[in-house]
């Protein structure tokens, strides 16, 4: 078997914050974000911290909820405009506009709490979401 095959090149990373590049990932983190995870150096992991931290903190819950209220009345009415125009509501139809209603009111909660995010305003956002759906 020829050598190239038996030797693993080690892979390098970049740090998503800073771009710094290393062949040796000690002591670096990952932040978990929708398409996989970002690797994140040493000397960025406390920025990154306190991204995530004043992202969470001082939060509109009233407004987060009021927009949240307003989304899911309007998703409501559109439902049943919907339903009632249709006699019934087919099962991919039903899906669609529920999978919809999380999506619409997830970011009116979003909008509404100043762009902030975290698991209380996940928790507001889901509850809204129930009393719509």
């Amino acid at each position: 078997m020829p050598s190239e095959f038996l030797s693993v090149t080690p892979q390098r990373l970049r740090c998503y914050v800073c771009g710094t590049f290393t062949e040796s990932p000690n002591g670096w983190s990952y932040r978990i974000r929708l398409r996989g995870h970002s690797p994140v150096c040493p000397s960025c992991s406390s920025k990154v911290e306190q991204e995530i931290e004043q992202l969470a903190s001082d939060l509109n819950l009233l407004g987060a909820l009021l927009l949240g209220a307003v989304a899911a009345a309007v998703v409501a009415t559109a439902w049943y405009g919907i339903s009632v125009v249709l006699g019934s509501m087919p099962t991919f139809e039903a899906i669609g506009i529920a999978a919809g209603t999380g999506w619409l009111v997830g970011k009116a909660v979003v909008l509404g709490s100043g762009n902030k995010r975290g698991p209380s305003l996940q928790r507001a956002a889901g509850a809204t979401v129930t009393m719509a759906i």
